[in-house]
């Protein structure tokens, strides 16, 4: 296990998609909700612990959520963000807030990005690992030159 902590951010409203995409069933109505995915993904790396940051429909990604925080054996937290409707940076406040002392970075993923791969946050973890001995780095994955999810940031940028 490593030293790492990752942070479901699952808060948001999504208004330009007319309802929460977190609970959100892809690719059929019968698949996972987005949430689930985030979920299973962030389950299936070496991450110490799991934070799910929730806010618009909170009783329902809890519920839907109940069975895999049940069976897992790292604690997964639900952290409920007041402020989730002032926008995604509140969220990730909220995550950074409540990670455990021991983590040397955070790990943000998204709920809505259903065809992320579990080998995109791992190489970001296992990059982490071996080449910040100080923990002053912050990793993304980077698609056709441009920067994307999910980040990892290293604690001393956590104030930030």
């Amino acid at each position: 296990m490593s030293k790492i902590s990752a942070v479901i951010l699952a808060a948001g409203a999504a208004r330009r998609f007319g309802r929460p995409k977190q609970l959100e069933r892809w690719p059929t109505p019968t698949s996972p909700t987005l949430v689930e995915r985030a979920l299973m993904l962030a389950r299936q790396t070496t991450v110490a612990e799991i934070i799910v940051v929730t806010g618009n429909q909170v009783e329902a990604v809890s519920a839907v959520l109940a069975p895999q925080i049940a069976e897992e054996s790292r604690p997964i937290r639900l952290v409920f963000n007041e402020r989730w409707a002032e926008g995604q940076g509140f969220s990730v406040a909220a995550g950074v807030e409540a990670i455990a002392e021991f983590s040397a970075a955070a790990l943000f993923i998204l709920a809505d990005q259903p065809r992320l791969s579990p080998a995109t946050p791992q190489a970001l973890i296992d990059y982490f690992e071996q080449w910040s001995e100080t923990g002053e780095a912050i990793v993304f994955p980077t698609y056709n030159g441009k920067r994307g999810n999910p980040a990892l940031f290293g604690r001393p940028y956590f104030a930030e």
